[in-house]
C-alpha cells in the first residue's frame, strides 16, 4: 500500500459535523473482572438503532490524573466527546484504568503516599486495556476496534497497539508523549543527584485538589477559551471520582504516580514501547498552546511511526492540553476524530 505522509496544521476552523441532539443515546456501565487489582470500570454510550462494526467502535483511554467522566463524558451540553461520537453513529466506550475513578485501586493507596513506590505504571494500564478490548470485541463480535488515548493515555494505548497490532483498526493520540527530549517534564521528574534516573523520592500516589486542577489548566489558557461551567463541572466530576475525596480538607482525589515513570522515560528519549511496531493508521492531535505535551513530543512519535499505512498530525489553534474541553476547539477535536475513523 502506498504510504501517504503529510502534516496538516489546522489553524482555522475545519468543517464540523452537525451535532444532532438525540434522546436515543443510551449509557451503560460495566465492571470487568481481571486486571492487576480485580475490577475495571467501563462506560458505553451508543444509539441502539445503529449497527456496529470494526469501523464505528471506539475506546477512550484517559491520562495520568483524571477519570473518564471528566475527560470524555462531561455532563455539560456540547462538551461530552463520547456523546458526540454516539450521536454520529459510534459505539463509544471509555475505561477507568485501575487506580482511577470507579476501577479498583491498589491497597497501597489506602496508606500514606510515602509508604509505596509509584503505583500503576503502563504495564497495569496495558493489561486493563487488553481486558476491555477483549470484552468489547466479544460483545460486538468484531476482531478489532478503534482506540483513542489522551496524554499518558497515548503511552498506554501506543504500547498496547504495538504489542497487539491485530486488535486495533485505527489509533488516535491526543496530546502525545513518546520519546522527545525537549519537554521539561523529564528534568522535573529526574533524580536531582543523577538526571539520568527517575527521582526515587516520588511517592506511590499524589493528592490533587480543586485549586491544583484549576491552576494546572489555567496556566495554558488564554482569554475566554475555558467556559466557567466546564471548569466547575470538570473539577466536580474529578473530585467525586474518588470516594475518599471528602475525607480530606480540602477535598482531593488520589492519582497514582506510576504514570510519572512512563512520562520520565518518554521525555528523556527512552520510550516504553517501539512505535515502529504499530501497523494501523494513526492520527496525532494537540493544541498549539499545549505546554504539557510539546510539538517535539508529537514529532517524536510521528518520526517513529515507520510501519503505518498513513498518518496525520493536526494542530488546533487556540487550544491547550485540554483542547477537547475548550470553547474554540472542542468541536474541531470531536469532528476530526469522527472524520478520521469514518474515512
Amino acid at each position: 500500500m502506498k504510504k501517504y505522509r503529510y502534516i496538516l496544521f489546522l489553524l482555522v476552523m475545519s468543517i464540523i459535523f452537525p451535532v444532532t441532539l438525540s434522546a436515543k443515546i443510551l449509557t451503560k456501565e460495566y465492571y470487568i473482572k481481571g486486571g492487576k487489582y480485580g475490577k475495571i470500570a467501563v462506560r458505553e454510550k451508543y444509539d441502539p438503532s445503529c449497527k456496529f462494526n470494526e469501523g464505528n467502535i471506539i475506546l477512550f483511554v484517559h491520562g495520568a490524573t483524571y477519570p473518564y467522566e471528566s475527560g470524555f463524558d462531561l455532563p455539560v451540553p456540547g462538551y461530552s466527546w463520547m456523546e458526540y461520537m454516539a450521536e454520529h453513529g459510534f459505539d463509544a466506550f471509555a475505561v477507568d484504568i485501575e487506580g482511577y475513578g470507579k476501577s479498583a485501586r491498589p491497597p497501597e493507596m489506602d496508606l500514606p503516599p510515602n509508604k509505596s513506590k509509584p503505583l500503576c505504571q503502563s504495564d497495569v494500564a496495558v493489561l486493563d486495556i487488553k481486558r476491555v478490548v477483549d470484552f468489547i470485541t466479544k460483545k460486538r463480535k468484531v476482531k478489532k476496534i478503534n482506540i483513542l488515548g489522551w496524554s499518558w493515555g497515548t503511552i498506554t494505548t501506543g504500547r498496547y497497539t504495538a504489542e497487539n497490532p491485530g486488535k486495533v483498526r485505527k489509533l488516535i493520540l491526543f496530546g502525545p508523549l513518546y520519546g522527545g527530549i525537549k519537554n521539561p517534564l523529564g528534568k522535573r521528574l529526574a533524580n536531582p543527584k543523577n538526571p539520568k534516573e527517575f527521582n526515587p523520592r516520588i511517592p506511590g500516589y499524589r493528592l490533587v485538589d480543586a485549586k491544583g486542577i484549576e491552576s494546572r489548566w489555567m496556566k495554558e489558557v488564554k482569554g475566554d477559551w475555558l467556559p466557567k461551567e466546564v471548569l466547575d463541572e470538570f473539577i466536580k466530576q474529578s473530585l467525586e471520582s474518588d470516594p475518599t475525596s471528602k475525607s480530606r480538607n480540602p477535598p482531593s482525589l488520589r492519582a497514582p504516580n506510576g504514570c510519572y515513570v512512563d512520562v520520565f522515560l518518554s521525555t528523556t528519549g527512552s520510550p516504553v514501547y517501539d512505535a515502529s511496531k504499530i501497523t494501523c493508521p494513526v492520527l496525532i492531535m494537540r493544541g498549539d498552546a499545549d505546554h504539557t505535551t510539546l510539538d517535539d513530543d508529537a514529532r517524536s512519535i510521528w518520526n517513529a511511526l515507520t510501519s503505518v499505512p498513513y498518518k496525520r498530525y493536526i494542530v488546533f489553534a487556540d487550544g491547550t492540553h485540554h483542547a477537547s474541553l475548550e470553547s474554540k476547539t472542542h468541536l474541531q477535536v470531536y469532528s476530526e476524530t469522527a472524520a478520521f475513523l469514518k474515512e
